[in-house]
């Protein structure tokens, strides 16, 4: 629910005692906002317990930031890692909290000599 006595139902794979797996409805017609999730088991009524979930309407890239000492060329030192961040944003410029896009962010590293062969490590 979404505190305008809206509901949207799912299903969900049962994975474990404290673990089940649903996917998302699709959002893109409502705003950025929080959600109440509950759990209904076999056909029975909802539980009274609930969690809230923040739901973004998709990543943009163009609304993202990138900063940090590994973006500019005095920032980094020879044989240290070059860090720095990305500020993920949705298409209204709201920033993300929850994570798990990164299988969409593709980073290439380039040496001053043109080689493209460095290594890269992102955490997400």
């Amino acid at each position: 629910t979404d505190g305008r006595n809206e509901e949207l139902s799912e299903k969900a794979d049962y994975f474990s005692p404290t673990e089940i797996h649903c996917t998302s409805p699709d959002w893109s017609k409502y705003n950025f906002g929080e959600v109440d999730v509950r759990v209904s088991i076999g056909g029975e009524g909802f539980t009274v317990n609930r969690i809230k979930w923040v739901y973004y309407t998709n990543t943009k890239p163009q609304k993202c930031v990138a900063y940090g000492p590994g973006l500019f060329d005095k920032g980094c030192v020879w044989g240290f890692p070059a860090l720095f961040k990305i500020q993920a944003k949705d298409t209204g410029g709201r920033i993300r909290t929850s994570g798990g896009e990164l299988e969409y962010w593709r980073i290439t590293a380039k040496a001053n000599n043109g080689k493209t062969d460095l290594k890269v490590k992102t955490i997400d």
